[in-house]
């Protein structure tokens, strides 16, 4: 005797509430949400311009640029490739020389770096108010395991700093 198939499972499993679930994945963050975001990548902004950046901060903006790398990928907000890339350099560049002689300092900034990081720090705000919660969220758990496969371990809330 042959046994018949078990009947085909849904991988999704019905819900009751199609709408909320619908409005949840197309609503827009939270304004506070984003302003604390960046209101963050601001002041790491503005410690760098300043010459008083630490490493928390200088992650803060490596992460925000990996964060901008996967929303480009993702297609929602296109067309910044040029000026993330610029910045991503920029920050490369000024790691290198606040590196160099093995301890943490601070370092010159040559005008095109700043223009670069000021250019990217607006279009990043303009990125992130542009995306839907579902869009931004999937951007920022892709921005945590590139940075993750780094082998960077995140921790608590300077995971969440690190990635928005």
């Amino acid at each position: 005797m042959t046994r018949a198939r078990p009947p085909r499972r849904p991988r999704w499993l019905p819900t009751a509430d199609t709408m909320a679930i619908a409005l949840h994945r197309a609503a827009k963050p939270p304004a506070d949400d984003m302003n604390v975001v960046v209101h963050i990548l601001q002041t790491s902004f503005a410690a760098l311009r300043t010459g008083t950046i630490t490493e928390l901060q200088f992650s803060i903006l490596k992460g925000a640029i990996t964060t901008a790398q996967m929303i480009e990928r993702q297609g929602v907000v296109r067309g910044l490739t040029g000026a993330v890339a610029l910045a991503d350099t920029a920050l490369d560049h000024i790691w290198a020389r606040i590196t160099r002689h093995g301890t943490w300092g601070s370092t010159s900034l040559h005008h095109h770096e700043l223009t670069a990081l000021a250019e990217f720090v607006t279009l990043h705000t303009f990125q992130c108010r542009q995306l839907s919660r579902a869009e931004y969220l999937r951007a920022v758990n892709s921005a945590r395991g590139v940075i993750g496969a780094t082998g960077v371990v995140l921790y608590g809330s300077e995971a969440e700093e690190a990635t928005a």
